[in-house]
């Protein structure tokens, strides 16, 4: 299986259009996704085919960086954002999955200066637009209604402060610096949880779920306090397992929405051994 995903991409990397088998740039559906695969597929196997695919891939989203107040940025689909330059926050489909797939690849293949420069880029503009007034990223994308930004994996904070997270680990100072001053518990308390939207699903892309195996991994105290339980309506979800499963909301059996991530999601709580991977890099299985 892995000999046949090579020689696809092999086949697709070669054509003048290679663009047309991505629906964009970003980590869950993107260029920068497949980056942050193959990056760890070498990880994993040691095969210098999958690094080779990896920096050619890399050099060619590199040529699609457009200028963006001066510095060299990856942009998304106008149709999707409020932007101007097209820009979008957050880590499943902003610029924040776009910096971590830089850095992962950065760190595990590349360790040159270029590709540190692509992944500082990205970062310094993530920080930027945090919003001190929300406490949180603003949601940038057109079909959002959340004034406060979105609270999840998927975009505004929670998500975000996982990839600062490994990236501190790895000693990025503004990682280091923005963590330092601004901690978890100053995030994922009860008496800030209050002040947000409570998600709307048990997803483990923008749910409860999902919410809590990062309140697990960033905040673990927060898990003590069931007030927290009863502001995430986890007693309401018990329904979903006794009622038909609805097409067209978070019932589908998908891994982010869906019932199979829920199911994990619930793992992850139940069991301390077990930690969602959240981020490519935690995925330690061939």
């Amino acid at each position: 299986m892995l000999e046949k995903y090579k020689n696809y991409l092999h086949s697709a990397m070669s054509e003048d259009w290679w663009q047309k088998y991505y629906w964009g740039a970003d980590l869950l559906s993107g260029m920068y996704g497949t980056l942050s695969v193959l990056t760890k597929l070498f990880e994993l196997s040691g095969d210098y085919e999958f690094s080779a695919l990896a920096v050619n891939l890399h050099g060619k989203i590199d040529t699609e960086l457009t200028i963006a107040d001066g510095k060299r940025m990856v942009q998304f689909d106008k149709s999707v954002t409020i932007r101007q330059d097209a820009l979008l926050s957050g880590i499943s489909h902003g610029v924040m999955g776009c910096a971590y797939s830089a850095f992962y690849f950065y760190k595990t293949i590349a360790r040159t200066a270029e590709a540190y420069d692509v992944f500082t880029t990205f970062l310094d503009w993530e920080l930027k637009q945090f919003d001190e007034s929300i406490n949180n990223w603003p949601d940038y994308r057109r079909r959002s209604e959340s004034k406060g930004g979105e609270f999840s994996w998927s975009h505004g904070l929670p998500g975000n402060y996982l990839a600062l997270q490994y990236f501190a680990e790895h000693g990025v100072q503004e990682a280091l610096d923005f963590i330092t001053e601004k901690p978890a518990s100053s995030f994922f308390c009860y008496e800030s949880l209050i002040q947000r939207e409570r998600p709307s699903n048990d997803s483990m892309c923008h749910g409860a779920y999902g919410l809590l195996n990062i309140l697990k991994k960033l905040y673990p105290a927060a898990l003590s306090d069931p007030r927290v339980y009863a502001w995430l309506n986890l007693s309401l979800l018990a329904e979903h397992d006794v009622r038909e499963l609805r097409s067209r909301s978070a019932d589908p059996l998908g891994l982010w929405v869906g019932k199979t991530g829920a199911v994990l999601g619930a793992s992850g709580i139940l069991s301390r051994a077990y930690e969602f991977p959240f981020l490519v890099h935690q995925m330690n299985y061939l």
